[in-house]
């Protein structure tokens, strides 16, 4: 191997590698509640929080790495949920005193709550697949399944 190609290898196996660390530190969705900002990072099951009322980072809420990586998450004023693909469970707002939600066949895409309940986003290719659940006792109130162009 000539010594000019050496430098330019290695080079090229630094930015794989630092290109590999970046994509796998990327987070997939964020969302704000009161004055917080959550940004999820599903490889490393954790949600980073942001402080908008102090400008300060808070300390990051670690979760569990047995059910793989995080699909979605939604938190609203005083609890937060996350899915790990086709299952949801639902913790305090610090990542504490976990609960089993449900489980649905697809995976959940979104989680949105208004009110009293909890909205599973689980669409798939042309089908919109919607599961309304119960905060207060996690039942299942609906299923929706139509195509896409349904929804508006």
């Amino acid at each position: 191997m000539s010594r000019k190609l050496f430098p330019s290898m290695m080079l090229g196996f630094c930015l794989i590698a630092l290109g590999q660390s970046i994509a796998n530190a990327q987070w997939t969705q964020s969302m704000r509640s009161a004055n917080i900002a959550y940004f999820l990072f599903p490889s490393s099951p954790r949600l980073e929080r942001y402080s908008l009322t102090n400008g300060q980072w808070l300390s990051p809420i670690n979760l569990p790495t047995l059910y793989g990586s995080a699909s979605a998450f939604g938190v609203d004023s005083d609890t937060l949920y996350v899915a790990y693909g086709q299952t949801v469970k639902r913790y305090d707002l610090v990542g504490s005193n976990e609960v089993h939600v449900v489980n649905v066949a697809e995976t959940v895409q979104g989680i949105f709550t208004d009110g009293n309940v909890i909205f599973l986003n689980r669409s798939v290719s042309l089908y919109a697949r919607l599961t309304s659940i119960s905060k207060s006792n996690n039942a299942v109130i609906a299923q929706f399944e139509n195509y896409v162009y349904a929804l508006n």
